[in-house]
């Protein structure tokens, strides 16, 4: 049969076919897309999760009816199965302690034929020397208190509820079996005085109820005397009277020229006292530097013991401080040089006087009242000169070197304003 079409069905066809053609492209296009974006999985690792009694898996991985399966496993370990061990609680067989044990398996592990094998055995925990209740083996502990003997002699053993499983030993401590048991008699800590006697503590012991489990120890401190003093006793011992000795080291029995003095006492007393000048009297310890008058001075020293029996030692010396214009030196008398000539022509004395200095211009006297003929003149706060018969020439050569310089002077400015 043959069909003929018109050139109007022709033109059908051809929409026809644009259409259709038209509807596959998209539907490739949408299948490339769904193949980029829309895949469930590509491999069975994106289908994990996480539980290790399933087997996942990846069905058409990397296509767009891809898909993740998970298939439930029996186990993948033995643990799965159960433990492997004691189970329940003890029971008794024949007087001893039994308890079951599991044995669980994980066979084929981690595949769809794994399954559990579990096996549950009796098995012997503890045989019973005596006997056995509720699981537990009970012990009876004696049967007489020779049984519960320890080896020691300082204890009284005793055989509680003997031949039962609440038989029990005891070991009740004796505490003492006579008197030394508790201690040594004797003398304790160091002696002391009481009086005018040696004392000292006495501790004695004593066992009461001994050998028995009631026994206990006591003591009993008393204090005896074990030696009496003549004189006196002392931190614990007896005090004889000893031969007092003192000696003044310094000062000594001298003129000295200073004022300030070293003060040593050497004694064997319990304590040195000293007094300078009948003044109040004073604790000695060391040596140690004093002032003194001038003139004369007197130190006494005392010393002690302890039954308050004494003696006294005393120094008498003198302090003499020579005078700064008498004392020999370059500055004092008419043979000391020209300063002595000096101060007795002008009276130029500048002495120390009482931590002070005094300084005099006084030119010297002639005539009338000259200290000339063996007079006295009675200088800076009472010091004395002496003077022969003198003539005075210092003056006035003096006076002619100041006119001679002032003349000097007077030629070298004129000459100096010559030349301007």
């Amino acid at each position: 049969m043959l069909i003929y079409w018109s050139e109007g069905d022709k033109i059908s066809k051809m929409k026809f076919s644009s259409v259709l053609i038209l509807i596959l492209a998209l539907g490739f296009i949408l299948m490339i897309n769904a193949n980029v974006s829309a895949t469930p999985c590509n491999s069975s690792l994106e289908c994990n999760d996480g539980n290790t009694l399933t087997i996942d898996e990846c069905i058409n991985p990397g296509s767009v009816i891809s898909q993740c399966r998970t298939t439930a496993i029996n186990c993948a370990i033995d643990l799965d199965c159960g433990i492997t061990g004691f189970i329940g609680g003890q029971y008794c067989t024949n007087d001893n302690s039994y308890q079951n044990f599991q044995t669980a398996i994980c066979r084929n592990n981690g595949t769809t034929q794994a399954f559990c094998d579990v096996s549950v055995e009796s098995r012997l925990v503890q045989q019973c020397s005596d006997l056995c209740s509720a699981g537990l083996c009970l012990q009876i502990i004696c049967h007489n208190n020779l049984e519960c003997s320890d080896g020691n002699s300082s204890t009284q053993d005793s055989c509680m509820n003997p031949g039962t499983t609440n038989s029990s030993c005891s070991h009740n401590q004796i505490t003492c079996f006579s008197n030394s048991d508790c201690g040594t008699n004797g003398f304790v800590n160091a002696s002391f005085c009481s009086d005018k006697n040696i004392t000292r503590n006495f501790l004695e012991y004593t066992c009461n109820n001994g050998g028995t489990t009631s026994s206990f120890c006591s003591s009993n401190l008393t204090v005896e005397t074990t030696e009496q003093c003549e004189f006196m006793c002392t931190l614990g011992s007896c005090v004889f009277p000893r031969t007092l000795e003192l000696n003044i080291i310094s000062p000594e029995n001298k003129t000295y020229s200073t004022n300030d003095i070293l003060v040593s006492i050497t004694g064997n007393g319990t304590s040195t006292l000293y007094s300078i000048n009948g003044g109040a009297n004073q604790s000695y310890a060391s040596s140690v530097f004093r002032t003194f008058l001038n003139g004369t001075n007197d130190i006494k020293a005392y010393t002690f013991d302890e039954f308050g029996n004494s003696i006294m030692r005393e120094v008498v010396f003198s302090v003499v401080i020579p005078s700064d214009g008498n004392n020999g030196g370059g500055s004092g008398g008419h043979g000391g040089g020209s300063s002595d000539y000096l101060n007795e022509t002008f009276g130029l004395y500048s002495e120390r006087t009482q931590g002070s200095y005094v300084p005099l211009f006084v030119p010297a006297k002639t005539g009338g009242n000259s200290i000339d003929n063996g007079e006295t003149q009675v200088l800076n706060n009472g010091n004395s000169k002496s003077s022969g018969n003198k003539i005075n020439y210092f003056p006035f050569i003096l006076i002619g070197l100041f006119v001679f310089l002032l003349i000097v002077l007077i030629i070298i400015i004129f000459v100096s304003a010559s030349r301007d």
